[in-house]
């Protein structure tokens, strides 16, 4: 049942079962917040089950952690998202380097269509190699977004009589890497086929009191859902944040009918499409979380003083669940995922819904409305809703948006490069701080929109120093950049219209990066690591065994690893000890503790960075390496 004092962070849902550590996660999603991006790698990095990670955990998290979390897991999370649907930050963190590899902007088939589902498919490992998967299929964005909405989570267990049939799910990861705007990698590619295969022997159960369930793909050229309603039912809830009258006549017949949606949403509609529906909406108090503050803008982009009525506006807050329940005798069917109650949604969007089905007793309208003893009911938050006009009512700048946003997209998918230049070679720089020029070709820009202004700048910067204007033949160029500030991430924005047709829209785009040199990663090591205690810390995490330390362990933490995130007293971690063992059991740690000492190599300062006793130990610790 949907219950609406059950809050459930997309953590929870992201976090390894005990004993078993992250080996591929891969994600999907309309929009995407670049910090929220952060998300993944750190729950992953966090075993202790108590712990809930969220924005404001993302901002205080120890840099160090941060880094070692980052680096550790983003090569092993690929996200999949809308192209021209990431959202401008208000700031940047430099440890959003290492993830840039892990973002790839697709396009869905059918033209004009969005690629809008929202899904993790995450493959666990043990230690002898044996796998564990987990499906997750939501209604949210991966943002920080303060909606109401729904996650459901498959997880696999050997005991199921009558398991999710994962074809459906193979299926539509295969499907993914066509759909990018630019070839993946051979080695992200590569994974995503490996998921794709060890998924489809996997024995995924739906969650109680649900008997069984299906995968519902939709949108992808080669798959074809079926319609998951009958014609007619004995009673029907309809929960979306967006509508349109022709899904709305698509749904079952029948003489107790309730649809929930947004103020907004209603009015748009008028009061004709909504005949023989008994409409609600989130109660004001429901709204909004009591924690946030009711004026805070998005990050980076301008609030429609209308709010959100169209699928490709952001929801902030409020109700953005989809899901349908359907009454059939004593079974009923309920239908949940990313597709809203619109034409676009079941008629060519990527999209994904999983139908779920149990007895009307336990799992149906009356169930999910009124809830049972010491579970409260969707009711409970629900007040009754009339539009206020019979006629729609429509957003005088809605053209100009859509047109914006079309643009954004046919922007982002155009395959943008950009050319960096650095003074890396100039032997008089030893201090490291190389400054770079990033210039954007602007041959082949797609057509803007009639009579609108574009600029741009890279995510790093701030627009009201650094945008320039974005239009065909003339290359855009930033000049005496810090290696810090240079991004594959493109912060656009383009107004349009005039008077009330007048609209601002901001995106991100992601540009190939040509001439790209390593010490931009290594400026973004040494924001973290600024002493040799830093590194120190850092080795013991990167030494630490990922299904028995966290790196956000509160306080000093001795594992099995004999490394710890604070060491006791404020002394350096030992290190010894971690470096026999992972040399005994030819762990893969070693490879990421190379990594870093090449890098400090790398770096003009490293030296000084390196713990003391640290290049001998490391000398032994190789040669015993290479006598295995």
């Amino acid at each position: 049942m949907l219950t609406p004092d059950t809050r459930v962070l997309l953590t929870d849902a992201l976090r390894p079962p005990a004993g078993l550590r992250v080996d591929a996660a891969i994600a999907t999603t309309f929009s995407l917040d670049l910090t929220a991006l952060l998300l993944g790698p750190v729950t992953f990095a966090t075993l202790d089950a108590t712990a809930q990670v969220d924005g404001d955990d993302l901002a205080a998290t120890d840099p160090i952690g941060l880094l070692e979390a980052v680096q550790r897991y983003s090569e092993l999370t690929t996200v999949f998202c809308q192209a021209g649907g990431i959202s401008v930050p208000a700031s940047y963190r430099s440890v959003l380097t290492f993830v840039e590899g892990a973002v790839h902007q697709v396009m869905a088939p059918a033209r004009g269509r969005l690629f809008h589902p929202k899904s993790w498919t995450l493959r666990f490992v043990d230690d002898d190699g044996a796998y564990r998967h987990r499906f997750v299929v939501l209604s949210r964005n991966l943002t920080f977004d303060l909606s109401w909405d729904t996650v459901l989570v498959l997880d696999e267990d050997e005991s199921v009589a009558e398991p999710v049939e994962p074809a459906p799910i193979s299926a539509f990861l295969r499907a993914l890497p066509q759909l990018a705007t630019s070839p993946l990698p051979e080695d992200r590619t590569a994974q995503v086929e490996s998921v794709a295969a060890s998924v489809a022997d996997a024995r995924l159960t739906p969650p109680a009191p649900f008997r069984n369930a299906e995968v519902l793909p939709l949108g992808l050229d080669g798959v074809t859902a079926p319609w998951p309603f009958p014609d007619a039912a004995d009673r029907v809830l309809a929960v979306s944040p967006f509508l349109d009258a022709g899904l709305l006549r698509r749904l079952p017949d029948a003489d107790d009918r309730t649809l929930v949606s947004r103020a907004g949403t209603f009015d748009r509609l008028g009061t004709v499409p909504l005949d023989h529906w008994t409409t609600r909406t989130l109660s004001s108090a429901a709204e909004r979380d009591p924690s946030s503050d009711e004026n805070a803008a998005s990050p980076g982009d301008p609030r429609s003083t209308t709010g959100p009525v169209r699928e490709t506006d952001r929801v902030r807050d409020g109700l953005h669940a989809k899901t349908v329940v359907v009454d059939s005798g004593r079974d009923s069917t309920t239908v949940t995922g990313s597709a809203n109650l619109t034409t676009a949604a079941w008629g060519g969007n990527v999209e994904l819904a999983v139908a779920l089905h149990g007895r009307t007793a336990d799992v149906g309208v009356r169930a999910t409305l009124d809830g049972a003893k010491d579970v409260p009911g969707l009711e409970k938050v629900l007040d009754p809703f009339a539009p206020r006009s019979p006629e729609p009512v429509v957003d005088p700048a809605e053209s100009t948006v859509l047109d914006i946003d079309d643009f954004h997209r046919r922007l982002a998918a155009s395959s943008l490069r950009a050319t960096l230049t650095t003074d890396i070679d100039d032997t008089d720089l030893a201090d490291g701080d190389s400054t770079a020029s990033l210039v954007v070709g602007t041959q082949g820009l797609p057509e803007p929109v009639s009579g609108a202004t574009t600029v741009t700048w890279p995510v790093t910067l701030h627009s009201h120093l650094h945008a320039r204007e974005l239009h065909e033949g003339a290359d855009v160029a930033w000049q005496d950049l810090s290696l810090r500030a240079v991004t594959p991430f493109l912060a656009v924005e383009t107004t349009a219209g005039s008077g009330d047709e007048r609209a601002t829209r901001r995106c991100v785009v992601v540009l190939g990066l040509d001439g790209d040199v390593p010490e931009r990663r290594h400026s973004a090591v040494r924001d973290a690591l600024r002493s040799r205690d830093d590194v120190a810390r850092y080795l013991a995490l990167l030494l630490a065994d990922p299904a028995a330390a966290s790196p956000f362990a509160v306080g000093p933490s001795n594992g099995p690893t004999g490394a710890s995130w604070s060491a006791q007293g404020g002394t350096m971690p030992d290190l010894f000890e971690p470096l026999v063992r992972a040399v005994a059991h030819g762990d893969e740690a070693l490879d990421r503790v190379a990594q870093l000492v090449d890098r400090l190599a790398e770096m003009p300062d490293g030296d000084d960075l390196v713990p003391e006793g640290f290049a001998e130990l490391w000398t032994v610790v190789e040669e015993a390496r290479r006598a295995r």
